[in-house]
């Protein structure tokens, strides 16, 4: 039976089209006045943002600009209660997981702003969303629920046109990382293991990693070039994505997540990046350094775009290093705890500080690193993984809010 795609399941349900929005601006640099009566849609945007980082190589930039001058607001606070994921966007659609009691995954027409569908997930700590081939991919489940009970960790398939469940998969290790999909299968770092998943929920191969690689959820794997990437307490391997077995296996000391692009696999180290040749796992450069001159110290994922990177630097700053070589571009004005996302000549650094409870978002020329615009959110509550489609870009917390420029 052919199965219903998202955008034939929002035309028959009547929530297609363009609304006009009542907007509103946050304060800081660049602040623009208070706006009413935009027209804006992303129903028919050209560039999706389907998973954490944008794509499977978790590159986390997109050729396709975000905002770029000083943008207006729209908080659907009625999307609440606070998102406890990623987003994933495509046609118009964010799909993302509710913190509840008992935790849902939610499909939010952002045209319309109404809910589409809701559906019930594992309890646990924060959950990681995948969209592909009209499927929404959810991991749910951690070592306690809420109720300190041991949870499971879960693999959820679900229709993205209605929110059935298709298949799940039910862990039997305490720590799984988010999913990755390519191809039809799901890749996840479950304790010290690298797992595919086939589409219905079987195992397809499982590959150990070095012992303690569990201890680190962060670690989510990429996908390029039928390999699947990914760090252990060892350094950085890459696997067939057919079959599991090791391709290359490069020592870096403490590698953090990777990102893949143009060949490329760029991780982050306790001292730098070091960027390996994706084809043979050769080093092609490491870039290192101390906080006190002004070199690169990053402390998570890069963000790749043309011709340079982005990393944290020092949990305050954002670095642009050139990706031909590692030297250091520029180096941003202090910010906060930042994560980092990119679109077009934009760099976005979304700052989410639980001591000091400072919470921005700060858009940065890519080329020089000045502060375009600011934005604070109406709440201390933190950023989460913010996304770029669109022109706009989108992010999870305490509700979800959407930046586009006027």
């Amino acid at each position: 039976m052919k199965r219903k795609t998202r955008r034939s399941f929002l035309r028959n349900a009547g929530l297609g089209g363009t609304v006009l929005l009542g907007l509103g601006v946050g304060p800081g640099a660049g602040a623009a006045e208070s706006t009413t009566g935009v027209e804006w849609s992303l129903a028919d945007a050209t560039s999706d943002w389907p998973t954490y980082r944008g794509t499977a190589a978790r590159a986390g930039f997109t050729s396709a600009a975000g905002p770029v001058e000083a943008p207006a607001s729209r908080r659907f606070a009625e999307s609440g209660p606070s998102i406890d994921s990623n987003l994933a966007v495509a046609d118009g659609v964010a799909y993302f997981v509710r913190n509840r009691a008992r935790p849902s995954l939610a499909a939010f027409d952002l045209d319309q702003e109404t809910t589409v569908w809701e559906t019930d997930v594992t309890p646990g700590s924060a959950a990681g969303v995948t969209l592909a081939d009209d499927t929404v991919y959810v991991v749910g489940g951690s070592q306690q629920s809420p109720e300190c009970v041991p949870v499971p960790p879960t693999l959820a398939a679900v229709d993205a046109a209605d929110g059935t469940v298709e298949w799940d998969h039910e862990f039997d290790p305490v720590t799984v990382t988010w999913p990755t999909v390519a191809d039809g299968r799901t890749f996840v770092v479950a304790d010290d293991s690298l797992v595919a998943i086939d589409d219905g929920g079987a195992v397809a191969w499982r590959t150990d990693l070095a012992d303690g690689t569990a201890a680190d959820r962060t670690l989510v794997p990429t996908v390029a070039d039928d390999l699947v990437v990914t760090a252990d307490d060892d350094g950085v391997v890459a696997v067939d994505q057919a079959d599991g077995s090791e391709a290359w296996r490069l020592d870096v000391p403490d590698a953090g997540r990777p990102s893949i692009a143009d060949g490329s696999v760029y991780a982050t180290t306790r001292h730098g990046v070091v960027a390996i040749d994706l084809a043979d796992g050769s080093e092609r450069w490491h870039a290192s350094g101390s906080p006190s001159d002004g070199s690169v110290d990053p402390s998570g994922a890069p963000a790749v775009g043309p011709d340079r990177l982005y990393v944290p630097v020092d949990e305050e700053h954002v670095a642009a290093l050139s990706t031909a070589d590692g030297s250091t571009e520029w180096r941003s004005d202090r910010l906060g705890d930042v994560s980092v996302v990119g679109g077009g000549q934009t760099v976005y650094a979304a700052v989410s500080d639980p001591e000091s409870r400072q919470v921005a978002v700060y858009a940065l020329d890519s080329a020089d690193g000045e502060t375009r615009w600011e934005f604070e959110p109406e709440s201390p509550f933190p950023v989460q993984s913010p996304a770029v489609t669109g022109g706009a870009l989108l992010f999870g917390g305490e509700a979800l809010t959407v930046l586009v420029t006027e």
